[in-house]
């Protein structure tokens, strides 16, 4: 072979390098997931639910629908809703019409119609028309989330499993996390 060949082939593979390097650094990064822990009466881990940490939809609240209000005091807001919101800890919210707590907050607490998270707004209540709650987040009732079902005998855990549909294939399917409880 030609010292030029030689030269011409390293080339070429240097630049089949360079251009494969700039193919994966361009890749979009892996997408986050979020996880949801569920625990029995004994403390134990009962289910683990996963699903993207961004959902496919836009879920809102609006004052006038299914969102009452938010309540501030002492730095904590309460927003209160007509029906389970499916919300859990850590699920980003996104406040928009309310003058004073307009921004983004993650759910400090969930309890039945109502969800916590701190603001440094003032204190009152947040009712007006236009007041808006968002997340891209997925909520526990969609059918995105992958179920790990854990079950123990006499404080050990004895099986491990993915919760699946009713499907005849077998295959395992999303649920939504919901259906951990009955699991």
């Amino acid at each position: 072979m030609k010292r030029t060949d030689m030269t011409m082939m390293r080339t070429l593979s240097l630049g089949i390098a360079v251009f494969l390097l700039a193919a994966v650094l361009a890749a979009a990064p892996p997408a986050s997931i979020i996880s949801v822990y569920g625990y029995d009466s004994n403390s134990n881990l009962s289910y683990i639910c996963q699903a993207p940490q961004i959902s496919p939809t836009l879920s809102t609240w609006a004052i006038g629908g299914k969102l009452s209000g938010v309540v501030v005091a002492s730095g904590t807001a309460t927003a209160t809703f007509t029906a389970a919101p499916g919300l859990y800890l850590g699920a980003l919210l996104s406040i928009s019409g309310a003058a004073g707590l307009n921004g983004n907050y993650p759910v400090t607490g969930v309890s039945g119609l109502t969800v916590t998270f701190t603001t440094a707004a003032a204190d009152g209540t947040y009712n007006a028309a236009g007041t808006k709650i968002t997340t891209m987040n997925p909520l526990l009732s969609a059918y995105v989330w992958s179920i790990q079902k854990f079950t123990y005998v006499a404080g050990a855990i004895q099986t491990i499993y993915w919760v699946t549909s009713a499907s005849s294939n077998g295959n395992y399917s999303t649920q939504p996390c919901t259906n951990a409880l009955v699991y």
